[in-house]
Parts: C-alpha cells; sequence; structure tokens
C-alpha cells in the first residue's frame, strides 16, 4: 500500500536536523501525487488515496484545534462528533499531532460516546 503523502525523508533522505524534523515528517498531503508518470500516480489505489485523505483531514483539525488552544491558553482538547466514531486512525493520529505541535504540553482527549 502506498501512502500518498510527502514526507521529509522523501525531500532530504532523512532528518532535517536544521529544523529538528523527523524524516517520517509530513511535508505535503499528497505530494506524490503532484508530478505526472511517476510510480505513484500509476500504482495509487483508491484506498491509498482515501487513506491519505482521511490522514489530511485529521491532520487539519488538529492543527485547527492547537492553535485556536494556543489562543486560549488550554493544554486539553475534548474532541467529539460523529467523524470519530469507530475511526481509530484519526484519533490516533489527532493525538499525535496535537502531541507534536504542542511538544507535549497539550492532551487531545476523546469521548467514549463522541456521537452525542
Amino acid at each position: 500500500m502506498f501512502y500518498l503523502q510527502k514526507k521529509v525523508k522523501d525531500i532530504y533522505g532523512g532528518d532535517y536536523e536544521l529544523f529538528s524534523l523527523k524524516g517520517d515528517t509530513v511535508a505535503a498531503a499528497f505530494g506524490k501525487l503532484c508530478f505526472t508518470n511517476n510510480q505513484y500516480t500509476e500504482f495509487a489505489s483508491k484506498n491509498d488515496v482515501a487513506r491519505s485523505l482521511l490522514d489530511m483531514i485529521g491532520m487539519n483539525i488538529a492543527q485547527l484545534s492547537y492553535l485556536c488552544a494556543k489562543n486560549h491558553n488550554t493544554n486539553h482538547l475534548i474532541f467529539v462528533g460523529n467523524f470519530l466514531r469507530h475511526n481509530d486512525l484519526t484519533m490516533k493520529g489527532i493525538a499525535y499531532s496535537i502531541h507534536y505541535w504542542s511538544r507535549g504540553s497539550m492532551e487531545a482527549a476523546f469521548l467514549k460516546h463522541e456521537g452525542y
């Protein structure tokens, strides 16, 4: 399975130490599709596109939430809604992203009955 995000290691060959970026950090959602006639365009499946889209949406939700929490000086973020129901990939992505951007100073929480 291909994931279509372009990562730091795809650009720099590994970690980018000048900015403390790990090689597995996403640099561009769908970045591997921006060139025509490449291996990713030819072999990308609908599942790859769906997974990349899901990751992109989760990361955007996390980034906006992080910025709002920072603006309001809070360290606890609670996520609710049917989008997260049985969506472990997005919950893990949001939790990781909040932890990453806040350098561990903020925590993402998810309600057990998030649809209510």
